[in-house]
């Protein structure tokens, strides 16, 4: 076990190592920018065959998804960062201006913002004009609004309507646009309240780790929390998918942080507290997990959805109530359905045969791990008895 471990780690390393050396200037510009347009929910990767082509690793699961997978906005995002970067990779060396005709007309509020503070930083450090064509009066208000948050100067608008002589916009209010949230400052709130107030869901060990809220590694520095928030990053996911990318982003936000320095390794801490937790209770089942088995009809397929997440997905429980067939909306369930259903749970890890770990054997198996040996004793301590706590109340 230790050798595959190992064996795994120094793959990791050097794959990750190769990447970075190998990758051409354009596709390590495309992937920054796609990045800063996704508030780092989504890294840009390509695909290793021989027809190579772009797809998205999304920070919430570690999964890749190809083009067709994506929402027409994440798509366009990841488009226009492949664009934009190979157009200043063909301007060998000079600084042209850059013409957008309606590039965002497909993106949500949140997904405009953060395009719009990367482009205003382009404007501003490569001293590069960027035109904006569009037909929408209240891309002005958002782009005055991204740009002020990303200390850029504002906008210089050519209203053509204007200068033909039309009236573009009857009424002041229809310029009108809904500002991005403000993330309230903890002042002296204790932990429990202020994830209250952001909103922040529960632990969840049997999700990836990747996916967790970072105030469940960082919950005992909320002025540092709330510095990540305010920068779009809330998730595990989006702050190792920044932190890889070796931006000057992260030490602007951990300065001056003893728990900022710590926080790679606290979720790698994490990352096995969670692994080692899921032992023995496989991974929960959902609608997807049921459509992918194959083995259910269309009559029973969202009544057994209704009762897995009635169970909290869980395959032990949910085997056990098919095969008892005691539910209504099992009335017709046969048998070999739910063996067959067994033998993907099975093979697919939602039944897992390991014995569940004690609080005590999961803590001293978790504080062997490298990262454990990094972090002082006592924050390892203070992380794993809270994260077994949270985890109980599931």
């Amino acid at each position: 076990a230790l050798i595959a471990a190992a064996s795994k780690f120094l793959i990791e390393q050097a794959q990750a190592e190769q990447e970075h050396s190998q990758m051409p200037d354009v596709l390590a510009r495309a992937r920054e920018l796609f990045a800063g347009f996704t508030h780092h929910n989504w890294q840009l990767r390509v695909a290793a065959e021989d027809d190579a082509t772009f797809f998205a690793l999304e920070a919430a699961t570690g999964q890749g998804r190809n083009l067709e997978e994506l929402s027409d906005g994440t798509r366009a995002q990841l488009l226009m960062a492949a664009r934009l970067a190979f157009a200043q990779e063909a301007e060998r060396g000079s600084c042209l201006p850059l013409f957008l005709d309606e590039a965002l007309d497909q993106s949500d509020p949140a997904r405009f913002h953060a395009i719009v503070r990367s482009l205003g930083r382009i404007a501003q450090d490569d001293d590069r004009q960027i035109f904006y064509l569009t037909s929408d009066s209240t891309d002005l208000q958002r782009f005055t609004v991204a740009l002020a948050d990303e200390g850029c100067a504002p906008p210089r608008v050519i209203d053509l309507a204007e200068i033909r002589g039309h009236q573009s916009v009857a009424r002041a209010s229809e310029l009108e646009v809904e500002l991005p949230h403000e993330v309230p400052s903890p002042g002296d709130s204790t932990p429990e309240a202020y994830a209250e107030v952001l909103g922040v869901s529960h632990l969840d060990p049997r999700r990836s780790h990747l996916s967790q809220h970072l105030f469940h590694v960082t919950w005992d520095d909320l002025a540092l929390l709330h510095r990540l928030v305010a920068a779009g990053i809330s998730k595990v996911g989006q702050w190792r998918l920044l932190s890889a990318s070796g931006a000057g982003r992260c030490a602007v936000i951990v300065e001056g942080s003893t728990v900022g320095e710590q926080l790679d390794d606290r979720i790698e801490l994490l990352e096995i507290f969670s692994r080692l937790w899921r032992e023995g209770r496989g991974r929960p089942v959902d609608r997807e997990v049921l459509e992918a088995s194959g083995v259910l009809s269309e009559r029973f397929l969202d009544g057994v959805v209704e009762i897995a997440a009635d169970l909290d997905g869980d395959a032990e429980n949910l085997l056990r109530t098919l095969r008892d067939r005691s539910d209504e909306r099992l009335r017709g369930f046969h048998s070999n359905v739910v063996d067959r259903l067994q033998e993907f749970f099975e093979e697919k890890g939602f039944l897992d045969p390991n014995p569940v770990l004690e609080e005590a054997d999961l803590i001293v198996r978790t504080q062997a791990a490298p990262a454990a040996n990094r972090l002082p004793n006592e924050v390892v301590r203070n992380c794993l008895h809270r994260w077994w706590r949270l985890a109980d109340r599931n």
